[in-house]
């Protein structure tokens, strides 16, 4: 949201005043979100969920979501506690 919130208004004005404009640096992410808006995660985090689990091991929250919903377990590593929560 930073990224965006001081890139879009100097991408504007560089387009405003330039016919050709090159963005470089961060991840796909960025670029996307500048582009075509905010990411949204498939799910709004839960606060609550991540205060309770904080403590939690990692392999234990991945057992859970292989039981939850194992299709998107599969497609995640089993240490990406990110992205498992």
């Amino acid at each position: 949201a930073e990224y965006v919130r001081q890139a879009k208004p100097l991408l504007q004005s560089f387009l405003a005043t330039n016919s050709h404009v090159l963005v470089v640096g961060g991840t796909g992410l960025y670029f996307k979100a500048l582009l075509q808006g905010g990411y949204m995660a498939p799910v709004p985090p839960d606060p609550i969920f991540r205060a309770t689990r904080e403590n939690t091991p990692t392999a234990e929250l991945f057992d859970e979501l292989r039981q939850k919903d194992a299709r998107r377990a599969a497609q995640l590593y089993p240490t990406d506690r990110v992205r498992i929560i």
